[in-house]
């Protein structure tokens, strides 16, 4: 992994974007959909992150 796609200053944001194709079940169905957000909360809780949208 080069140098680009490291988090180097830990207190400043930093911007993530995807792309998903053909995964519109991640989206519409409320079992994927709350798999996200249980992850993304265990994230936030345990781990520091901060979500900015």
């Amino acid at each position: 992994m080069g140098d680009a796609y490291l988090i180097k200053d830990q207190e400043m944001p930093y911007f993530l974007t995807f792309q998903v194709v053909g995964w519109a079940d991640v989206f519409s169905r409320k079992m994927y959909r709350d798999l996200i957000l249980e992850n993304l909360t265990y994230c936030r809780r345990e781990k520091g992150l901060y979500l900015f949208g």
